[in-house]
């Protein structure tokens, strides 16, 4: 758990802060008007989760002169810092739930997309809901895989019988089989 941000230097809006309140507990409150560096403090903290410093190269405070710096103070006693565009480790999975997460897993511009719903349901259908949502994952794969191979299976149709098309080999696949017919193997 994060405890501490000690310092910030050149991201966002801050040239330099540093963390003089109390630490940060369990459940902590961030909050001030727009513009005044929350969704910076939300890519920070991204940033060190996935270790990938274009969080931070992309907030880059504008007329900055020094390298962007972070350091921060976790639970586990370790120090995790930020400079020369790279982190010195990382404190683990961090969930931050944000505009980037409502973005790309709930909703964008006026419609819900189905990548947006299957992205949602370990979240909203909980730890039953996460094997559903495999399972999910599981079938439609098993579906790519499947029309991968009746598309190769039609390219290799197509390319030995130069008399047929692509919409002969449809018809033909979707022609039912006649139950008054015998076959002989």
């Amino acid at each position: 758990m994060l405890q501490r941000l000690k310092a910030i230097e050149e991201i966002g809006r801050f040239a330099r802060l540093t963390h003089n309140a109390e630490p940060l507990t369990r459940l902590s409150l961030i909050f001030g008007r727009n513009g005044y560096g929350k969704s910076t403090l939300c890519s920070i903290l991204r940033s060190a989760a996935d270790g990938k410093a274009e969080h931070i190269t992309a907030r880059r405070r504008l007329g900055a002169i020094n390298d962007s710096r972070v350091e921060s103070l976790w639970a586990s006693g370790a120090t995790i810092a930020y400079s020369v565009g790279k982190w010195n480790g990382s404190p683990g999975k961090i969930y931050i739930f944000d505009q980037e997460y409502i973005s790309q897993n709930l909703h964008i511009g006026d419609s819900v997309t189905r990548d947006n719903k299957r992205s949602l349901l370990p979240v909203v259908l909980g730890d039953s809901g996460v094997s559903l949502a495999n399972k999910v994952i599981s079938l439609d794969k098993e579906q790519r895989d499947i029309d991968d191979t009746c598309k190769e299976q039609a390219r290799i149709i197509l390319a030995r019988c130069k008399g047929i098309t692509s919409d002969d080999v449809a018809a033909f696949c979707k022609t039912a089989e006649s139950p008054s017919e015998n076959w002989v193997e």
